[in-house]
């Protein structure tokens, strides 16, 4: 096992795979998982364009809409704090989930080498960030004014 997974390492390089893009700033990694792995997910998800063949760029029109979609959410957690997530569905459902484990379905996190792939992906952050500047906006509005308190307006 450890040879091939050393193999499926060295041949899906996220250096290559960040950096495809034809000239229609089409990136194939759309044509294994669609609008899935596009740039800026989530705004296109919420603005019903996630299967985008157009690439349309997307603009702070788009940011905004979103934003305008998810006031509308009953209930806003972030997967990344459980406790809050799990305070969340107590309040909504009235009840208490005791049985929701906290457990991460990350296997990767197992292997000898994460780290050093955890290291690999890191050099990548700066263009994943340029790539998702939209979508970095509105986490950072979800989680000062859906999460930390701030208003629905």
């Amino acid at each position: 096992i450890g040879l091939r997974r050393g193999l499926c390492v060295a041949k899906n390089s996220l250096d290559k795979w960040m950096k495809e893009e034809n000239t229609n700033h089409q990136y194939p990694r759309e044509n294994a998982w669609g609008g899935t792995l596009s740039p800026n997910y989530y705004i296109r998800m919420l603005n019903g364009i996630n299967s985008d063949t157009n690439h349309q760029e997307l603009t702070d029109f788009h940011l905004e809409q979103a934003k305008s979609i998810m006031r509308r959410f009953d209930v806003v957690a972030l997967l990344e704090d459980a406790t809050d997530m799990k305070n969340k569905i107590d309040t909504f459902f009235g009840a208490t989930s005791d049985d929701l484990p906290v457990i991460s379905n990350n296997q990767l996190k197992k292997w000898p080498s994460y780290q050093a792939i955890v290291a690999k992906a890191n050099k990548q952050r700066g263009l994943f960030e340029e790539q998702n500047l939209l979508d970095r906006q509105f986490y950072n509005w979800v989680k000062e004014e859906l999460i930390n308190g701030g208003t629905r307006e």
